[in-house]
């Protein structure tokens, strides 16, 4: 057990999805909670991260270093779930009394176990990679629009009749003319984009993670299906 001084009593060390019991000590007004969530294999800072109080369904993201504020929350148990897309969620159960902010110990939230291999694919720095907190700073409205924003990407329009007219096409620059990436969604093969509408696949809404690869040379193993030299699209949810 370690107290900090007139704000935290700590309880527990939060391991995967184990649950910490944490005490605030203070009196008065409703309290706020502030903390910041982090991957535990480096201690990044995790920007985009959903913290959301249950009982009230008060929920906010972190920021770009990991930080996040509910504020005004009611007095007493309270439990906190920590979602970020790659990881397994987190659930933290604290006790909140008096008009003090509530901070979590740095370390507490660290996320452990990594299910989707975004973060550890990324930190090898081959393709391009589209996180939740930058698809919200690109305004974009469709699937098409941030891809036209990627390095090596041709989004062109189809036209003329019959199926497929007025779909948008999706080449790599480098591949041939009639070569298509393939595509993945949440870990489950789609085939050739050649066949499909990326737009119709997933919202941007509904998107949280993008992983692109230009070439057999940026293609990781488990994305190397046939077609995978046109290119390969990983798209996740935030589920």
């Amino acid at each position: 057990m370690h107290t900090l001084p007139g704000v935290i009593l700590l309880v527990g060390a939060l391991v995967g999805a184990d649950v910490t019991h944490l005490t605030a000590q203070s009196a008065g007004r409703p309290p706020s909670l502030a903390g910041i969530v982090t991957a535990a294999h480096d201690g990044s800072p995790l920007a985009g991260a959903v913290v959301r109080e249950l009982t009230t369904g008060q929920e906010v993201r972190t920021d770009a270093n990991g930080r996040f504020r509910l504020s005004a929350l009611p007095a007493g148990p309270q439990t906190v779930e920590v979602r970020y897309p790659g990881f397994e969620p987190v659930v933290l159960d604290v006790t909140l009394q008096g008009d003090e902010l509530f901070t979590i110990p740095t370390g507490v939230l660290s996320l452990l176990e990594e299910v989707t291999g975004f973060q550890r694919r990324r930190a090898k720095g081959r393709g391009e990679f589209v996180d939740r907190e930058q698809l919200d700073g690109r305004h974009a409205r469709q699937l098409s629009d941030v891809l036209r924003q990627v390095a090596g990407v041709r989004v062109e329009s189809r036209v003329g009749e019959g199926p497929g007219a007025g779909r948008f096409r999706i080449r790599m620059i480098r591949a041939p003319e009639n070569c298509h990436p393939i595509a993945f969604l949440d870990g489950a093969f789609l085939g050739s984009t050649a066949l499909f509408d990326v737009d119709g696949v997933i919202s941007v809404d509904a998107l949280h993670q993008l992983e692109v690869y230009r070439g057999l040379g940026e293609v990781p193993a488990e994305f190397a299906l046939p077609g995978a030299q046109c290119g390969v699209l990983v798209m996740w949810t935030e589920e």
